[in-house]
């Protein structure tokens, strides 16, 4: 029996954050690695986590090397926000282009790309940052079923299906566009984030698809219950705008 979530933004809830602050404590040196996003101008971005400290911003071109940036001279970091300086050297979002119909609307093409691609502006930021950790195994007030609590309290193998469209699939993410892996995927994430908080394994797949529309889950609903998934995260709306779909 699956426990299915609608909307992919709702994981964290899976991950059990608990609500009783007696089951959780601070963490001093937790540390992100890879935060993805991209600046304009001088638009301030908000980091995911708060309390940060060490913070190195890059880029990474088609080879895995990575190009770093300065402080105070490709950008300025106060409390969790980024923004770009005058001067920098960072990629300016603003310079990404779309070509727009007379309607507002813009037609996909592959070639020649339009939109064009996100990635040659997309920067990564690693740091330090203060965390919290749950330190008993009641698992607080989470929307976590019985059954996937049992397994987690008993470090069993947490089998994770998903399935979507190219956003579940990777599209864009570094790894996925140049090097065909899953390793930046919030899949892929969610199993890692199962391992290192409660310590059990989990086997995660991906049936999601680029291009994939609400219809496709029916196809895809007979595998996903012979595979027998503990958990299931079903992401779609991307391509449901399009009338074929």
């Amino acid at each position: 029996m699956c426990f299915i979530v609608i909307f992919f933004l709702i994981l964290v809830s899976i991950l059990g954050c608990a609500k009783d602050e007696a089951n959780i404590r601070e963490v001093p040196d937790s540390k992100m690695v890879g935060e993805t996003f991209v600046l304009k101008e001088r638009e301030e971005n908000y980091l995911i986590k708060n309390k940060i400290n060490g913070l190195k911003l890059y880029s990474i071109d088609n080879n895995r090397n990575k190009i770093y940036y300065k402080e105070n001279v490709d950008y300025v970091v106060s409390n969790n926000i980024v923004r770009r300086t005058n001067n920098s050297a960072v990629p300016n979002f603003k310079e990404h282009s779309v070509i727009f119909n007379s309607n507002g609307t813009f037609t996909f093409s592959s070639s020649p790309r339009n939109p064009s691609l996100v990635i040659p502006f997309q920067v990564y930021a690693d740091y330090n940052f203060k965390d919290l950790e749950i330190i008993n195994g009641d698992f607080g007030n989470t929307l976590l079923s019985q059954r996937i609590k049992e397994k987690l309290k008993n470090n069993e193998l947490i089998k994770l299906g998903v399935i979507g469209t190219s956003i579940s699939a990777g599209a864009h993410t570094y790894e996925n566009f140049f090097h065909d892996n899953d390793t930046q995927t919030y899949p892929y994430l969610t199993g890692k984030a199962l391992k290192t908080i409660y310590g059990s394994n989990c086997f995660v797949t991906n049936y999601s698809q680029s291009g994939s529309s609400i219809g496709d889950v029916f196809n895809s609903l007979p595998v996903i219950i012979q595979d027998q998934n503990d958990i299931v995260f079903i992401e779609f709306g991307m391509n449901d705008h399009i009338s074929s779909n």
